[in-house]
């Protein structure tokens, strides 16, 4: 009848009302785009997990990073995720294999125009941490160096993974900072870039290094066998930055917290915290 019909109506209003509250995150995914599949499932996991009246609570969305050139991101987007895997084509004869690939130049300006233009918070890990060096719209690459590359995130003499202990930064933004505790005393490291940076008001190191590194690589590779040579250089460099970028901002980290112990609700409760950092400056 009429009534009930009202209800309906009304109860399904209400519904939408509440799921365009949540704001909207945005996974970019992809295995030919260079996307890990298994850290593409952790994270939907550690967005999943999140209750639904918790501040760290978004609508997540998978979007493949080979669209993005041609469909764009929702215009409503507050945060994009860009994860490990291949930034780089890994062989001469896959010239479209990786990220930057994957991205083409307008696919990479869209994703820079919502974080300097739209306020988003781009959160890229491992190797969407070296993507985001690589785009020139964000301005960092002359601002935040990737150090050792050869052995910490290239892999060119083996990998490099296992757990580590991070320090907290001198010029850490207390509130951020908060939702990383899970992650400080064990992080899971997976060939991800170390950093250097010059500090400032607008690239702040969130986290660095404190070592050591209990190696899990290959036991007869290369770095396994030059270790006690090549394990120190880890200690103190950057593994956490936060940089303002236009209205928006960019986190680069190094290590893994959707695949760290314990560390299930650290990047969703981490792009909230970010968000409030930008909403108050």
């Amino acid at each position: 009848n009429a009534s009930n019909a009202s209800g309906i109506y009304q109860l399904e209003y209400l519904v939408a009302s509440l799921q365009t509250m949540v704001p909207v995150a945005v996974l970019l995914t992809g295995e030919d785009a260079g996307c890990d599949e298994a850290c593409v499932a952790k994270t939907r996991e550690c967005f999943e997990c999140v209750e639904e009246d918790d501040p760290g609570r978004f609508d997540l969305q998978d979007l493949k990073m080979r669209s993005l050139s041609k469909k764009g991101l929702p215009a409503n987007v507050k945060v994009i995720v860009v994860l490990g895997g291949d930034v780089w084509p890994v062989s001469d004869d896959d010239e479209d294999f990786g990220q930057l690939a994957a991205l083409g130049p307008h696919g990479g300006a869209k994703l820079v125009a919502a974080v300097r233009d739209g306020g988003a918070v781009y959160i890229g890990i491992c190797a969407g941490a070296f993507t985001a060096l690589e785009l020139e719209g964000f301005g960092l690459a002359g601002k935040v160096r990737i150090v050792h590359r050869e052995v910490f995130g290239c892999s060119e003499m083996g990998e490099v993974n296992g757990y580590i202990a991070l320090a907290a930064g001198d010029q850490v933004v207390p509130e951020v900072l908060s939702v990383m505790q899970t992650l400080l005393p064990a992080a899971w490291y997976d060939n991800g870039p170390l950093f250097e940076c010059d500090e400032s008001d607008d690239i702040r190191i969130l986290a660095s290094y404190e070592g050591p590194l209990k190696f899990e690589g290959e036991a007869d590779s290369q770095v396994a066998k030059e270790w006690e040579e090549h394990g120190p250089k880890m200690e103190g460099k950057a593994a956490v930055i936060l940089c303002r970028v236009g209205k928006g901002a960019v986190v680069l980290m190094s290590p893994h917290p959707e695949l760290s112990e314990g560390c299930g609700e650290v990047i969703p409760q981490l792009a909230a915290a970010v968000q409030r950092w930008i909403s108050d400056a």
